[in-house]
């Protein structure tokens, strides 16, 4: 029995010192992670520089950094140098003005600014003025939608798309010109802009999507590129002022349902291309064109002429439009009437020569006559005639009056 509580003490007291061992061993790793803690706020004021370069890494694929005054994601990791961002956001809702730079460094790496987010520019509603650099290709969808005060656009040359709604509902939106490279207007792109008077599309564009400019009210003038093939389904629909729609080229394939329904009913569409005809009959009453609006063919040169003075910008574009100048049937008659005349003067000119050489040369006819009268005795005197003026206006009668003796 003795020796039974002996070995149960001396267990007992084994567990004991063990427990007490452990938790010495907890307690002073707790105490070091303190100690630690303590020293790195201590150190790291000293070696912040330190601690910043260490941290710096190549950024990541899909991963969002900020700048001073924008939040951009990686959307093409580093190749050859160079990679791809978006422009997600401005770090401020309060800006009035924006910029969305060519390019951007990201922890010393260069990338390219390739397109503009989804809802970038959210309540911002103090925006005024952006200016879209040439290196983005793709305006997303409501990028900046809903911005009551937004009055101008300067859309970069290399935008490729402008995706659905991407400036919905910009009230005070005056003027919108879409660049060369642009191939893609989506759906409601511009719709339920209030303010917008004029429209210019380039001629890189081949869709107009439904709604493009559905219910601008004050939209009064569009341009149309060379490239369009669709207008799609009421794409310029209750633009009650919209009265003049130029159409350039002939690539125009489908005007969608209701296009037009809603515009001016005497609304003029100037076709400037060889095949009016066929773009003509694509204007039925289903697409919303009534009797009372007017098809236009090609214009002519005095007219190109008045819109070069009106907007020198188009002045490229629109010298290869000039239509070559035929020669009207009055300038052919008078052109044939100075060769007749001409060849008249040349003909009269040979008549004169050639009397002019018989009457220096005696004819075979007085020759011998003068003979005959060297055998007469009584020679006649021969009375010297006077030399008669002739009129050379009546080439007919010249020898008629020729007196032979």
């Amino acid at each position: 029995m003795l020796r039974k509580k002996l070995l149960v003490g001396t267990l007992s007291l084994c567990a004991v010192m063990a427990l007490m061992g452990v938790s010495n061993v907890i307690t002073s790793k707790a105490d070091n992670s303190v100690q630690l803690t303590d020293v790195e706020a201590e150190v790291s004021p000293e070696l912040e520089g330190v601690v910043e370069s260490e941290q710096v890494e190549k950024p990541k694929f899909w991963k969002n950094y900020s700048t001073a005054d924008a939040v951009y994601k990686v959307t093409l990791p580093l190749t050859n140098g160079m990679g791809n961002v978006t422009y997600v956001t401005p770090l401020s809702k309060e800006i009035t003005e924006v910029e969305i730079p060519k390019e951007v460094v990201i922890n010393g790496i260069t990338y390219q600014v390739t397109s503009i987010e989804k809802e970038a520019f959210k309540d911002c509603d103090n925006l005024k003025k952006v200016d879209i650099g040439n290196k983005v290709k793709k305006i997303e969808k409501k990028a900046f939608a809903n911005l009551p005060k937004l009055k101008k656009v300067d859309i970069g040359n290399n935008v490729k798309k402008i995706e659905k709604e991407a400036f919905k509902d910009c009230k005070n939106l005056k003027e919108i010109k879409i660049p060369g490279d642009v191939t893609y207007i989506g759906v409601e792109a511009f719709a339920k802009c209030d303010d917008l008077k004029k429209a210019v599309l380039g001629n890189s564009v081949k869709t107009i999507s439904k709604k493009a400019f559905y219910n601008c009210g004050n939209l009064k003038k569009v341009q149309i590129g060379k490239s369009v093939k669709t207008i799609g389904k009421e794409a310029f629909a209750k633009c009650d002022e919209l009265k003049e729609i130029r159409i350039k080229g002939s690539s125009l394939q489908k005007i969608g349902k209701e296009a037009l329904k809603g515009i001016r009913s005497d609304a003029i569409f100037k076709i400037d291309s060889d095949e009016f005809d066929r773009i003509s009959a694509l204007f039925t009453p289903e697409t919303g064109f009534e009797p009372t609006m007017v098809l236009e063919i090609k214009k002519g040169i005095f007219e190109t002429l008045q819109d070069w003075m009106s907007d020198p910008e188009d002045i490229e574009e629109n010298q290869e439009e000039v239509a070559p100048v035929e020669p009207q049937e009055d300038t052919q008659v008078y052109t044939e009437e100075i060769v007749q005349s001409n060849a008249t003067e040349e003909v009269t000119a040979g008549i004169q020569e050639e009397f002019q050489e018989e009457s220096s040369q005696p004819s075979a006819e007085v020759a011998v006559e003068e003979q005959q009268t060297e055998q007469i005795e009584e020679v006649t005197p021969v009375v010297p005639q006077q030399e008669e003026v002739v009129d050379f206006d009546e080439t007919v009668t010249v020898e008629e009056n020729v007196v032979i003796f």
